[in-house]
Order: C-alpha cells, then sequence, then structure tokens
C-alpha cells in the first residue's frame, strides 16, 4: 500500500503525467461540472452581470488547474481545450432551445410560438 502511493507521488510530479492529469480536470470539468452550472440557464434571462459572475467561475477554475492568474494563459488555456465562455454557451443553448420549442406542435407550446420567434430572432 505504501509503495502505491510513493508510485501514484512520483507519477504525479512527471510533467507528462501532469499534463495528462491537468487534461483529465479539464475533461471532468466540461463534462460533470459546466452542465449542472448550465443547467436551464436556456430558458432564463441571463443578464451581462450574472453572465460575467459565471464567466468568473469558469475562469476561476482554469486558474486553480493551471497555477496561473495571468488572464491571457487562461484564455488560451480555454481555447486550447474548446472550453467556450459562458455568454457563447448560453447563447448556443438557448437558439437550440427555441429552435426545439418552436417545432412543437404542443398547444400551450404553440401559444408562445411567436414569442420564441421573436426571441431567436434577437439571438
Amino acid at each position: 500500500m505504501r509503495t502505491n502511493i510513493l508510485t501514484n507521488k512520483q507519477t504525479c510530479t512527471d510533467g507528462q503525467t501532469d499534463a495528462t492529469s491537468k487534461e483529465v480536470i479539464i475533461q471532468l470539468l466540461k463534462t460533470k461540472c459546466l452542465p449542472v452550472l448550465y443547467y436551464g440557464l436556456e430558458t432564463c434571462p441571463v443578464n451581462r452581470d450574472q453572465a460575467r459572475s459565471l464567466d468568473y467561475a469558469v475562469h476561476s477554475c482554469f486558474r486553480k488547474i493551471f497555477a496561473t492568474t495571468d488572464q491571457s494563459v487562461v484564455e488560451q488555456c480555454m481555447i486550447f481545450f474548446e472550453c467556450h465562455h459562458v455568454q457563447d454557451t448560453i447563447r448556443d443553448r438557448k437558439r437550440k432551445f427555441l429552435h426545439k420549442f418552436k417545432n412543437l406542435t404542443n398547444q400551450l407550446c404553440m401559444a408562445f410560438n411567436d414569442r420564441a420567434t421573436a426571441d431567436l430572432e434577437l439571438w
């Protein structure tokens, strides 16, 4: 058991394995954390301050993972790992939601079809 811990510790200090572990952490962030953060935002109005606050949370994760305070490094890491800004993600999710909503044949949804069409034109 003790050698197992030491082996894991040595593996984590190796440069390539460290990069791999960061990739794993980013993948977990993208697949487990961000969907929870974004859940339902396509149906709610999100103003600029709220989006900026959510963006700050995502940027903070990247700052901690890469141990940096430099915003340009965070931006480059987000581009490299294909993690989009919160406002872009909300816009894409809202557009997808409105397209699906507009095509529903449900009576209640059809009553709000004009509103969905107008919102879709805004996005």
